[in-house]
């Protein structure tokens, strides 16, 4: 993470990440170079608990062929998601990164749209279940929908 934080209870979905100071429109949040993820294999994700899969089901996602999963072992993995994020990512200048949208202030929950993540109708189908409670004035009450 390129700015302090702490994860913590959060009224949206169990922990959440907060920020520790205000940071304005336009700073850079996390850089998603890599160096933070594990990557696991199909095999291995197959292989483990029921309850490992639930959780890296709830913080990972899968590469575009499904054949690895990315699990991020920063604090990234506790975002949780806002029809109205005040996180999106910015793939300008070559860089992956993710920035505030807009001014952010302390103790604030650092929020993404779930819906970045879905490549395909599968996804979309797969998170369709998933309630949102962001509580945001555009809320859409689900995480997955047609825009």
């Amino acid at each position: 993470m390129e700015v302090p934080v702490e994860v913590k209870k959060s009224n949206i979905c169990d922990q959440g990440v907060f920020v520790k100071i205000a940071i304005p429109k336009g700073t850079v949040v996390r850089i998603n170079d890599g160096r933070e993820d594990q990557i696991i294999p199909l095999e291995e994700y197959n292989h483990t608990s029921k309850k490992q899969r639930k959780f890296l089901d709830e913080h990972g996602y899968w590469n575009k062929e499904e054949t690895a999963m990315t699990f991020p072992r920063d604090e990234v993995k506790y975002f949780n998601h806002s029809c109205d994020p005040n996180v999106i990512n910015d793939e300008g200048n070559g860089l992956d990164r993710d920035i505030a949208a807009r001014d952010i202030a302390a103790g604030e929950e650092l929020t993404y749209d779930y819906n970045i993540f879905l490549k395909n109708e599968e996804d979309r189908n797969h998170m369709r279940w998933m309630k949102c409670n962001c509580g945001a004035k555009p809320c859409k009450g689900v995480i997955a929908v047609e825009d």
